[in-house]
């Protein structure tokens, strides 16, 4: 909901108007950032209040931490990654309904590719490769950041329920970390690094 504010302004000639009358680009897209930024904040606290509320295993307890800097970092890095969408139409409306649509529909394509090559198809090294490509969006970054920490919760939860589950566990090779932010999956170091 970012997008139609800045290609409206520089449609309208707003923007150019304000570079001519003396302001720096810098000036202009570091205070456009700062207002967009406190605005994602409003939707960002409504969010974690919820997960906070519902105190699911794999988002809630120990987990919302991790939850609270994805969704931040998600912020910090969809704004100028829509701005930089925004520069490919002349129409806010326009604007705002495809970089919706087809992040929605891109991101649900990118994980579940990245998903079929890994697990079904047995192509690892294909989909790790697509993955470290996919990450440059911010939407598939969330995507599965989310889906690696509610993985890592599932595992860490059933691994150490008892001795003889850590026994099983270790005995499968199963990997789970006790800190979510590992570099390694199912940990989401990765995904808030890309974010």
């Amino acid at each position: 909901s970012f997008v139609p504010f800045v290609v409206n302004e520089r449609q309208c000639k707003a923007k150019h108007l304000q570079f001519v009358s003396g302001l720096d680009p810098i000036t202009y897209w570091v205070g456009t950032y700062v207002w967009d930024m406190i605005n994602y904040l409003v939707p960002w606290v409504c969010l974690i209040i919820m997960f906070a509320a519902f105190n699911t295993d794999d988002y809630g307890g120990e987990n919302l931490g991790t939850v609270v800097a994805m969704l931040l970092l998600y912020g910090w890095a969809a704004l100028p990654f829509t701005y930089m969408v925004g520069f490919m139409f002349s129409s806010p409306l326009t604007a705002y309904s495809l970089i919706t649509f087809l992040l929605s529909m891109v991101t649900l394509g990118t994980i579940i590719a990245v998903f079929i090559l890994g697990n079904v198809t047995g192509d690892e090294e294909l989909a790790e490769v697509l993955n470290y490509i996919f990450l440059l969006l911010p939407t598939h970054a969330l995507g599965k950041g989310f889906m690696d920490l509610s993985i890592n919760s599932q595992l860490r939860d059933q691994c150490t329920s008892s001795d003889f589950a850590k026994m099983a566990c270790e005995q499968s090779n199963v990997t789970y970390f006790d800190s979510n932010f590992e570099w390694e999956t199912p940990g989401v170091g990765q995904t808030v690094a890309y974010l």
